[in-house]
């Protein structure tokens, strides 16, 4: 008669079985609240053990920013158990003084189960990746389209600038539009700011704008199929580059 012999005991003392790394994406100043899925579900590989995740041991510290357990500084082999995690207590905050941005990878850690309490063999790296803190330019600025009369100056607003373009003006931080630059004038009107003819290559404040002072008048009457345009480029408060 055959026999298989199993072992329960000696499964009982086996740390977990696979462990893997984690890339953290934070933006600029933003502060990161550990879970247990950055150390089990979400790593790469995933966690493999016996049991449930138990403690995360943090082997070496992060090179920018500040790893913290309840507001303290984490110490290197500082252990940290999942309780305190999953309440929220492990937090890293990012380098403000950084504005160019990172990726630091200097953080690793090694997990245990809840059924061996042994660490994993080889530590894992917390790469945490921190976004610059580099205003970006607009990101669309589209065409638009208004009727006019011959002779009957045509306000232009923000509006027509921005929100009723096919394509509205939009901003990555949300910055609202600051300035106009005139690419091209039209051939067959004038445009005017405050009585004054604009020219190619001129910038108008949308402050300007606000106040009613830029215009559009056309004297002639195109040919037939034929419309006047005029094309422009955007900068914003927080870049102060153009796009168009």
């Amino acid at each position: 008669m055959g026999t298989i012999t199993i072992d329960v005991a000696a499964q009982l003392g086996q740390a977990p079985s696979q462990s893997g790394w984690i890339k953290i994406p934070l933006a600029y100043g933003a502060t990161h609240v550990f879970t247990v899925a950055n150390f089990t579900t979400e790593t790469t590989p995933a966690f493999v053990a016996l049991g449930a995740l138990s403690s995360v041991k943090v082997t070496s510290l992060p090179n920018q920013g500040l790893l913290k357990l309840n507001s303290v500084a984490i110490v290197t082999n500082q252990v940290v158990t999942e309780s305190d995690i999953t309440a929220g207590n492990l937090v890293y905050d990012s380098n403000v003084i950084s504005t160019a941005g990172y990726t630091d990878s200097g953080m690793t850690f090694v997990v245990s189960d809840t059924v061996s309490n042994l660490f994993y063999k080889t530590p894992q790296i917390a790469a945490i990746s921190v976004d610059s803190n580099e205003n970006k330019a607009p990101s669309n600025v589209g065409t638009g389209s208004e009727l006019v009369k011959i002779n009957v100056p045509l306000v232009i607003t923000r509006a027509m600038l921005t929100t009723n373009l096919d394509g509205p003006y939009s901003d990555p931080e949300g910055d609202p539009a600051d300035k106009l630059l005139i690419s091209s004038i039209p051939a067959h009107g004038e445009l005017k700011l405050d009585g004054v003819k604009v020219n190619s290559n001129d910038i108008i404040d949308f402050t300007d704008i606000d106040l009613g002072l830029l215009t559009y008048t056309t004297n002639s009457l195109p040919a037939t199929g034929q419309t006047d345009l005029f094309d422009f480029k955007i900068s914003d408060t927080g870049s102060g580059e153009f796009r168009g």
